[in-house]
C-alpha cells in the first residue's frame, strides 16, 4: 500500500479531529497582523502549532511511528479546552 493512499484513508476516518482550527487561528493572526500590526499573536503561534502538531495523535502514529495502543488507539476523540 502506498503512503498516500495510507495518508488519505488515514485522514479520511480522523475527520472528526478538529484540523481547521489550527488554519482559522493561522488566518487570524495573519489578519491581525497585516491590519493592525499586532507581533504578540505571531510569537505565540509560532510557539502553539508545532506543540499542537506534536500533541496530534494522527501525527505521533504515523510520522513518530508510535504505536497506536491506549491514548493512541482509534477512534481519537476531540479534546475540549471547555470540558469539566
Amino acid at each position: 500500500m502506498s503512503i498516500a493512499l495510507v495518508v488519505r484513508l488515514s485522514y479520511a476516518y480522523s475527520a472528526n479531529i478538529p484540523q481547521s482550527s489550527v488554519m482559522q487561528g493561522i488566518l487570524i493572526v495573519t489578519a491581525l497582523h497585516c491590519w493592525k500590526g499586532f507581533m504578540q499573536p505571531l510569537v505565540v503561534q509560532c510557539v502553539t502549532i508545532p506543540v499542537t502538531l506534536l500533541e496530534s495523535p494522527l501525527f505521533q502514529v504515523y510520522i513518530l511511528k508510535k504505536a497506536a495502543t491506549g491514548s493512541l488507539a482509534r477512534p481519537w476523540k476531540e479534546e475540549s479546552p471547555f470540558a469539566a
